[in-house]
């Protein structure tokens, strides 16, 4: 059965980018389908602004890199950061309940290594080569500035932290130690495969690639590759 991350003491998150620590990651627009994903200036009081960081799938999804898979949820909406259509869309927002029979990748992100001073970009799990984006945010983000997807060009505007409210967005250090709800699932692995076939399979570029993520193998496990 599905367990809710909200309650008493659950940890939640701001989501802040390079080009301007002072704006945060938010929810406009309302709930029936035409809230947007934008940024606005930091607010620990506007619940908009605050994500719940769901890792129940991190031990069984990764990225090709071996990062692993979570799902950013508002906690004032319960909707979670989708997928956008591709490079220069923004991302789309959907009612989010977890469901441990359900894989649905279309709400998995993964940070990558550090690209300086703490910041990460968030990608795609299947797609690690399309980057939140805020749109239009070099050399400056601004209120409603839109959230979408791009490749990687090393701006400011593609370089995130997700850190607990509470915490400094300029702490150093890792941000890995900033994790999310596990469900108190077990954190144990063994090996992984891709969900393309072998032979499909392209670091190159976005750009005709199989998306690619990655799963738990277990014994009693199999994976197919469509």
């Amino acid at each position: 059965c599905s367990r809710s991350m909200s309650g008493p003491g659950q940890k939640t998150f701001k989501i802040l980018c390079r080009a301007d620590e002072g704006y945060c990651v938010t929810v406009r627009g309302g709930d029936d389908g035409d809230a947007a994903v934008v940024m606005a200036a930091a607010d620990p009081d506007d619940e908009y602004q605050h994500w719940y960081k769901d890792m129940r799938r991190s031990t069984r999804v990764k990225d090709e890199e071996g990062y692993p898979a979570f799902a950013l949820v508002n906690k004032a909406t319960g909707l979670a950061i989708k997928h956008s259509l591709g490079q220069s869309h923004p991302v789309d927002l959907v009612p989010y309940e977890y469901d441990p029979a359900v894989m649905d990748l279309s709400v998995l992100w993964t940070q990558s290594r550090d690209v300086g001073d703490g910041f990460r970009c968030i990608r795609m799990v299947s797609n690690i080569y399309l980057n939140f984006d805020a749109f239009e945010g070099e050399p400056e983000v601004r209120d409603g500035t839109v959230v979408g997807l791009w490749e990687w060009n090393e701006g400011g505007n593609q370089c995130w932290k997700i850190l607990p409210w509470g915490t400094q967005a300029e702490a150093d250090g890792d941000d890995d130690q900033y994790g999310g709800y596990h469900g108190g699932q077990d954190q144990e692995t063994t090996r992984y495969a891709c969900s393309a076939a072998p032979a499909e399979r392209s670091t190159a570029s976005p750009r005709g690639t199989v998306p690619c993520a990655w799963f738990l193998l277990t014994p009693a496990t199999t994976c197919s590759t469509g």
